[in-house]
């Protein structure tokens, strides 16, 4: 007969898991996280996992995994806003007057004097300093976005491994 405290051991035992070197709940993050990196690992598709890195950057590396990254523009970003290039150059080393429409041809040179002397006018407004931009741009580079990506790995995790729906090519 088995005695009530080795059969409540036993049950604390199943509900709990061993991810990288720490306990943790079966129906947590990390342990879904777990089982989809320990199914993922036996086909040779992950990486070995280092038991120091941050639970965020092991559900990262599992996204990364599936073939998926994480954007942190907005939805609505598109680059076609960006692009203002629309004069195609065959070769750039050689320069041909001819594919130019208007001022660009050199046909009207415009004076600087044709322009009024005000200097609200953005033709006498400078660009910041190399050192100015270069900072500006460092300091927005240094500002990253941390995403906490525990859940939703651990969602796409579950629905692969369960026997509903449809499967991702990497859990087949």
């Amino acid at each position: 007969m088995l005695s009530p405290s080795l059969v409540s051991d036993m049950v604390s035992r199943a509900d709990t898991r061993m991810v990288k070197g720490q306990k943790t709940s079966s129906d947590s993050a990390l342990a879904k996280m777990g089982r989809g990196y320990k199914n993922l690992s036996s086909k040779g598709i992950t990486n070995n996992l280092n038991s120091n890195v941050s639970d965020n950057d092991f559900a990262a590396d599992l996204l990364s995994t599936l073939g998926c990254s994480v954007s942190t523009e907005s939805k609505e970003f598109t680059l076609l806003s960006q692009q203002t290039d629309t004069q195609e150059i065959q070769n750039e080393n050689i320069l041909d007057p001819s594919l130019f429409k208007g001022d660009m041809a050199g046909e009207n040179i415009v004076a600087t004097d044709k322009f009024s002397n005000d200097t609200s006018d953005p033709f006498f407004t400078l660009d910041e300093s190399p050192e100015t931009t270069l900072s500006q741009q460092a300091k927005q580079a240094s500002t990253i976005k941390i995403i906490d990506l525990q859940d939703l790995t651990a969602t796409i995790i579950d629905i692969n491994l369960s026997n509903t729906g449809t499967t991702l090519k990497q859990f087949k």
